[in-house]
Formats: C-alpha cells, structure tokens, sequence
C-alpha cells in the first residue's frame, strides 16, 4: 500500500515445443507483462494451426446460435490449453452436429416451401369458389389461355396498364403481407404471357381433382401436417440445444481463449528452436513462477529474474497497483485520473478514508445511506448482477455505508431529524463550514506534504525545496493560517504579514531563479500561482458544508409538496421525493467529492507517469 507493486524483470529460455504450455500458464495467472527483447524475431504460431482454431471456433459459435443456446465466460483456470486434446475434444462432434444441423435445416426450407406453395393453392381455389368457377374449367382450356398464379401485391396496381388493349379478364386477392394471387383468361396468349411477365408473374400448378370444398378441405389437410413435421424439426433441434449447447459455448470459450494466446504469443521473442519469454512480474511472485515453469519444462528451460532497478528498466516498467482487495473500487478512482509512476506514491488508501467521509458530510442521511448501501449489496453479492456491475456495487456500499453513520452524527433519516450523536449542520451553519475548511487545510496539507517526500525519492530536491508545492510553499501556507489566526486573536500584530507571507515567497522566486534556472516570467509567476492556488483550493472545500445543507433543503422541500397534497398522493410524493435525493443528489455529491480529490489533492502531488499493467491473459476481464 502507499506505493505500486515492487516488479522484477523475468526472463525464460525454453524450447518452442514448451512454449506455449508455459506461456498457457502465466497467462492463467495473468502475472507477466511483456517486454521482448530482440534475439533475432519474434515468436509466430504455426499459421496453419490458428487457420485451424479461427475455423472451428467460427463452426461452434454458429452452432450454438443456431441451436438458440447461451453463451458463458470461463475462468483462466477452467479453460484446457492442451491444444491436440481440444481439437480431438471437438472437431468431431462438431461435424456431425453441423451435418445433423444441416439435414434439418433443409427439411425445414423444403417443408416451407410446401407449406407456402399449399397457402397461394388454398387462395386460388378460393378465389375461385367466389367467382363460381370450377377448377377443371381452367386446367386444359382448349380455346382460350389461362393463367393461374402469383405476384407481389405491389404489383398489382401495374398489371391494368401492362396489358393495355390484350381481351381478357381477370380477379386477384391479397395473400399475407406482400403477395397475391391472380387468375386471368384470355385470348391472346402470347399478350397475356408478355404482360405477366412483366410483373413478376410466378404460375401456380392446380394438381387436385374434385370439387373446390374438397379440394380446399385436402389443402388445408396437407397444411395441418407439414406444420406438425415442423414442429418435429423445431423440437429436435431445441433437443440438440439442450444436449450440446453447454458444450458448444465451453468450446467456443476455450477456442477463444487459445487463439488470443497464440496471438498474444507474438508479442515475445524466438529463432527457429528457441522462444524467450521476457516481461515484467511482480518480486515477490517471481519464486512461484520459476517454480511453474520447471515444473512444465523441466529441465530442458532457463529462468532468471532481477529486481528492476538492478537492470536499469525502471522507466519502462509497468504500475500496478499493490492494495487489498477490498480497496478495488477506489484502485479504479485513481486509475480514471492517471496511473502513478512506477515505486510512485499510490494514494487509493488515502482515498479510503477521506472520499467517504467527504461523501458521508454532503449525504448525511441514514434512511437515504441504507438505500445506497442495500443497492450497492444486491449488486456486488448478487450473482447474476456482481460480473455486471464490477466495483460499482462495493462502492456504493462504502458511500452508503459512511451516509449511515454521518446521519446518525447529524440526526437524520429520509429528512426527518432526530437527535443527533454530534451536532446538527442547519443550526450550526458556522460550526459545520469551519469543520469544512479545517477538513480542506488537512487535505492541501498532506498533499504538498506527499509532493515533498516524493521529489525527495525522487531525487529531485529543487522541486522538493522550491516548487510549486514545494517546503517554502508549505511554509507559506502554513505560516500564512497561524498568523491568521493569531492576529484575529489579536495575538500577532498585523505589521508580521509582509515577513509571514513575503519571505518564503521570496524565497521561492529566488530559489527557481538562480538554482532551478526558470525564466523571470515562469518564475515570477509562481509565488501567484501559489497564492491564488491555497486560497482557492482552501475556500472550495466549503462546499462540503453547502451541499450538506442542501440536503436537508431538498427534504424540506419535498415535505412541504406533500402537505399540499391529499391522503395517498403525499404520501407517493414523499417516496418519489426521496428516491429523487437518493439518485439525483447522490450523484451530484459523488461528482463533487470527485472534484475535490482531483482537483485540490491529487494535483498538488499526483504525476500521471505510470505505464499501465497489462498481463498476459486468456480472457479479456470486463473488470479487473
């Protein structure tokens, strides 16, 4: 804690045959970022062999989304990296269902298509019945042409002005939403063919003797029995779902996961025979990971590993964080500012403790907190909601957690007071900003305090000394709140001022003049910037006290709306009321207290120099 993860620089000689066994391993535990190094290439995958994963994992996904089944994430340690096994594993039954697959497929197509062929039929012969006419009229006309078909019904409005002077007369009827059917008798042949041609015209074959009830009667028959075969089809394939769906999302996982390693695998170095596996771990890991990797090679393998200040790649060595896991959601607070240099100073426990309490002064509620905190539960031990939500939810347990006991400081629930453990903001408005500002003196104090110590390890001691918020800017700040608050007691004389604020300032210019050799402007600017960067940052720490304030406004207002209300109506006000604060406010103080870690704290010491930590992995965690 208070520093990133202490890394050592690893390097593995193995034979290509062991490689991606062991490199299957540390991407497992996800504790090697790589660096490679040049020993005359890097390492490539048999082309042939990723060709070959690529495919079927391309076979299984469609499978399992054809057969309707849903996909899941695998662990690092459930996915098989023995790659013979795995194609063995699959390739086989994957071709079978896909054959399986295809022969209902096509079953399915061809009874569709009878299907569709038996509905325009069933129209024709109805169309038919209406106008009185019997089929076998119309199934070897002798002295007149006759058609009999199908059309897009958009094209009905064309076939007038396309037959134009042709004798004829015909009927349509819509079918479903886009076709029709038609029936036509003519003279002219050759005209009537041209003309329908011309529209998309498709003839429909009249097989059935009879008389058209028994005909429409056998249609509809026919119909009934190739929806039952495919019914069949649908429950067999739902079966196949059911039996194979689980396996087909595993090995379209495991499928996945191998070809990222493989392509991942690139980023090392190799010859011919040979593959080095280099990269950063962190030291007090490196002993597990030797001893992994004799275990899989055995000794056909060499391993060594140096503490990265020992082999000079400090500036090219990754952050990563080293704080327990029940910090996680503020680790993701300070990684949406910047990542801290590598051995930099990391503030997520510093941040702990104090974006909580600055949460819990705005948001004092206990009502409103155990809102947040029960949501913030249900989503980080809920199972289905937990890989969703990532840290959300333990956040939102801390905030609501710290809004609990700081409504019990100030006597409050959902807005109605009770007596309060400490003392209550609305009646001690000065007592709270106070509170606020000494709150805000702490935090700009330990900030340029941070700054200090890291330009010292840094080796940097004209920073530490002279800069912005360096000792003589501390100096100043400091000095500058004791006189204040002496002279308001009358303690100090006024005549002080210009040697309490002046000469550390003075300092400062002269110090960035003729040892930090700044120009005159960029060094006469910096005794403002102090000034103005204190006194501004100080008096912004009061909106701690006014937000907390607002607070209890907004539920004073939401009370008085209910009293103007009637019976249930109030009532829903007040529940809409307080669901409005819990998610409105709470956001909006949450923004805030964002707003004073970033900007009062974190740029008095905070150097966004850290090259992220990014493992060598099997799968892509939404959150890590």
């Amino acid at each position: 804690m208070f520093s990133t993860e202490r890394m050592a620089y690893l390097r593995i000689l193995l034979l290509k045959e062991d490689a991606l066994r062991v490199a299957g391993e540390l991407a497992r535990k996800e504790i090697i970022h790589p660096l490679p190094e040049d020993y005359g290439g890097s390492y490539s995958p048999d082309p042939d062999l990723l060709r070959r994963l690529e495919d079927l994992l391309k076979r299984a996904e469609t499978l399992r989304f054809r057969l309707g089944a849903k996909p899941f994430s695998l662990s690092p340690e459930e996915i098989p990296l023995d790659l013979e096994s795995l194609l063995e594993e699959v390739e086989r039954p994957v071709a079978e269902l896909e054959e399986k697959v295809a022969r209902l497929d096509a079953m399915r197509q061809e009874l569709l298509e009878r299907e569709e062929e038996v509905l325009y039929k069933a129209a024709i012969y109805e169309l038919l019945e209406d106008l009185d006419v019997h089929p076998g009229l119309l199934r070897r006309p002798r002295y007149i042409s006759v058609a009999v078909g199908r059309l897009p019904r958009a094209q009905l409005t064309r076939v007038e002005a396309y037959l134009g002077e042709v004798p004829c007369a015909w009927e349509a009827r819509p079918v479903g939403r886009d076709e029709a059917v038609l029936v036509l008798v003519g003279m002219d042949a050759e005209g009537i063919s041209s003309a329908l041609s011309a529209v998309r015209f498709r003839p429909v074959e009249l097989e059935h003797e009879g008389e058209p009830q028994e005909i429409s009667e056998a249609l509809e028959l026919e119909r009934w029995g190739i929806r039952e075969q495919l019914a069949d089809i649908e429950e067999e394939l739902q079966r196949l779902g059911e039996e194979w769906g689980e396996k087909l999302a595993f090995w379209e996982e495991a499928l996945s996961a191998n070809i990222k390693l493989l392509k991942e695998m690139e980023r090392f170095s190799g010859t011919e025979k040979a593959v080095v596996l280099s990269g950063f771990v962190p030291l007090r890991s490196c002993p597990e990971v030797c001893w992994d990797v004799e275990r899989l090679a055995g000794e056909k393998c060499y391993v060594e590993y140096s503490p990265v200040e020992e082999v000079g790649k400090e500036n090219q060595t990754p952050s990563k964080f080293a704080n327990p896991r029940f910090l996680k959601p503020f680790e993701r607070l300070v990684a949406t500012y910047g990542l801290p240099p590598y051995r930099g100073i990391d503030p997520t426990p510093i941040l702990a403790v104090v974006f909580p309490i600055m949460f819990g002064a705005m948001f004092g509620d206990v009502g409103h907190g155990a809102v947040l905190a029960l949501a913030g539960a249900l989503l980080a031990f809920h199972p289905r909601l937990r890989g969703k939500a990532g840290n959300i939810g333990e956040f939102l347990l801390y905030m609501g957690g710290a809004s609990v006991v700081f409504g019990l400081l100030f006597g409050s629930a959902f807005g109605l007071e009770f007596p309060p453990l400490w003392f209550r903001p609305s009646e001690e408005i000065m007592r709270f900003m106070v509170l606020c500002l000494g709150f805000g003196v702490g935090m700009l104090s330990l900030g340029v305090c941070l700054n200090i110590l890291q330009s010292i390890r840094r080796r940097e001691p004209l920073e530490a000394t002279f800069g912005q918020w360096g000792v003589f800017s501390g100096i100043f700040y400091w000095g500058g709140l004791v006189f204040l608050l002496r002279s308001v007691r009358g303690e100090v004389p006024l005549k002080w001022a210009a040697f309490v604020f002046g000469l550390p300032l003075a300092l400062m210019l002269l110090g960035n003049l003729l040892w930090a050799r700044k120009e005159a402007v960029e060094a006469l600017m910096g005794p403002v910037e102090v000034v103005m960067g204190y006194l501004t940052n100080t008096i912004s720490y009061v909106r701690i006290a006014a937000f907390g304030l607002t607070h209890a406004a907004l539920m004073s207002s939401v009370f008085l709306i209910a009293d103007m209300l009637p019976g249930e109506a109030g009532l829903s006000a007040v529940v809409e009321g307080n669901l409005l604060v819990v998610a409105l406010e709470g956001l909006v103080v949450s923004i805030q207290c964002m707003r004073l870690t970033y900007y009062e704290f974190f740029s008095k010491f905070f150097l966004e120099e850290g090259r992220s930590f990014r493992p060598l992995k099997l799968v892509d965690n939404k959150v890590r």
